[in-house]
């Protein structure tokens, strides 16, 4: 005699079972529920820590907070971004009337790099005096194509895409390739020149 067949009606299930659990703790009722509840705790918090494993992959994350007045017709939305943890691109969105503002507040290693301001009118662009640098790439019609930041030597930082006039991180590593500041000339180095030994 097993487990299982002692007494079928104490059983906590009907038709299910238990040969694992001794008679007086299938007879509680409350053993099941309790090792279910545990293993779903174990598998929530395991499936949690891989969804870090899989977005390492990708390490822009966002952080969206949303504000709505419906009196005054006014919407407030802030998107925060950070690569690999720190923020690299506040981006303010405020919605009055129907009429779209943005504000874009570009940071690197927690210094504000620069920020540009699109208004339905036009937009403004300024830059904050520290290491670093920012370029704008433009489409023929002026519209911006994306937003680069680098070192003083014009080494790549981070990388920004403007997709529908709206500026987000590029996903995934950068592809830090050559400069993103020319070199001229006239920028390089000067090299010494020896003059010639003169021998009578």
């Amino acid at each position: 005699m097993t487990f299982a067949d002692a007494n079928e009606s104490w059983q906590p299930t009907p038709g299910f079972r238990l040969a694992a659990f001794p008679l007086p703790l299938t007879r509680s009722g409350c053993t099941l529920r309790w090792a279910t509840c545990q293993a779903m705790k174990g598998l929530i918090i395991f499936l949690l820590s891989c969804t870090s494993l899989i977005g390492a992959e990708n390490d822009v994350r966002v952080f969206t907070t949303s504000t709505t007045n419906a009196e005054n017709g006014l919407v407030y939305t802030k998107d925060v971004f950070t690569r690999n943890g720190q923020t690299n691109l506040v981006r303010v969105t405020k919605i009055v009337a129907g009429k779209i503002s943005r504000i874009y507040r570009f940071w690197h290693a927690g210094q504000v790099v620069g920020n540009y301001l699109a208004f339905p009118e036009g937009g403004a662009f300024n830059t904050e005096s520290g290491p670093y640098c920012m370029s704008l790439k433009f489409e023929p019609s002026g519209e911006i194509l994306s937003v680069r930041l680098g070192d003083k030597d014009g080494l790549l930082l981070d990388e920004f895409r403007c997709t529908n006039g709206v500026i987000s991180p590029i996903d995934g590593p950068l592809r830090k390739v050559g400069l993103m500041k020319p070199k001229f000339a006239e920028d390089q180095e000067p090299q010494q020149v020896e003059a010639p030994n003169e021998r009578q």
